[in-house]
């Protein structure tokens, strides 16, 4: 699986990026990706990005 694949949602992450307090957003950010990340490894990129939108 390409690192390419590994990004989140673009859409979504702008969203998160938009909705959370600036001094806790680099961090939020960051765990959402590494969460969803090791989803897509794990059980693949649709489970993913579906946790991504609705899971957290």
């Amino acid at each position: 699986m390409s690192e390419t694949n590994l990004k989140p949602p673009r859409l979504a992450e702008w969203i998160l990026h938009f909705i959370s307090k600036p001094e806790e957003r680099f961090s939020v950010i960051g765990d959402f990706e590494e969460i969803y990340g090791e989803i897509a490894i794990e059980g693949g990129i649709t489970k993913a990005q579906y946790w991504y939108w609705f899971g957290a």
